[in-house]
C-alpha cells in the first residue's frame, strides 16, 4: 500500500462500511463520493493483498442507516470485483460515461449466483446496476447558491477575452461555466 499524499487523505481514505448483499434481490443505492485508484484484493484468511487480483473502492453516500450503531452516517463501500466489475461497467457505458465519477448515482442489485464452480460451495454473486452521470453543466453548490443556469451552449461558446481558443475547447462545460462566472462584470486579471 502506497502512503497517502496528505494527512487529510489518511484520515478520509477508509470509506464507509462495507456494502452487503445478503439475499437475492438486495439493493444499495447511492451518491458517488470517492472512486479509489485499482488496489490489490486482500485475501479473507489472511488479510494479505492478492497479487494480479484488483479491485476498485467506490464510497457511496446512501439512506441506509444501521439502528445499532448512532454513527452511522449511511456511507457505504463498495468493493468492486467479480461480477461486479461488468455490472458496474455496462451501467456506466449505457449512461454514455466512461467511468463512475464523484456526484453520480449508482444503483447496485444482487439478481442471482452462477453455477458453483465444484460441489458444496455457493456460485459467484451476480448483480446489475444502473448508473446517472453528475450533471456537468452545474456545480455542485449551483443549488445552493441559487445559480442553476446552464452554461452556454454551443453557438455561443466564444472563449473570453485573453483565453486561448484551443485550450477554451478542450475545457469541460463546468469549467467554462466557472470561468464565466468569475469574470461576470469583471475584467480580466491579466
Amino acid at each position: 500500500m502506497t502512503a497517502p499524499n496528505s494527512v487529510a487523505g489518511f484520515f478520509s481514505s477508509g470509506g464507509g462500511k462495507g456494502a452487503k448483499f445478503p439475499s437475492v434481490g438486495t439493493t444499495v443505492t447511492g451518491t458517488i463520493t470517492a472512486v479509489h485508484p485499482p488496489e490489490n484484493q486482500t485475501d479473507f484468511e489472511t488479510r494479505q493483498p492478492i497479487e494480479g487480483k484488483f479491485q476498485v473502492r467506490i464510497d457511496l453516500a446512501t439512506d441506509e442507516r444501521d439502528p445499532a450503531d448512532q454513527f452511522d452516517d449511511g456511507s457505504r463501500t463498495l468493493y468492486t470485483k467479480g461480477w461486479l466489475i461488468g455490472a458496474i461497467g455496462d451501467a456506466v457505458r449505457k449512461s454514455g460515461a466512461k467511468e463512475p465519477a464523484v456526484g453520480g448515482t449508482l444503483t447496485v442489485s444482487y439478481t442471482g449466483n452462477a453455477p458453483a464452480s465444484r460441489p458444496g460451495i455457493n456460485g459467484a454473486k451476480q448483480y446489475s446496476a444502473t448508473y446517472t452521470p453528475p450533471v456537468a453543466n452545474q456545480a455542485p453548490t449551483a443549488e445552493f447558491f441559487g445559480n442553476t443556469t446552464a452554461t452556454p451552449t454551443a453557438g455561443d461558446d466564444a472563449p473570453p477575452t485573453g483565453i486561448d481558443a484551443a485550450a477554451w475547447a478542450a475545457m469541460p462545460a463546468d469549467a467554462k461555466a466557472a470561468v464565466r462566472a468569475s469574470l461576470a462584470g469583471t475584467a480580466a486579471p491579466f
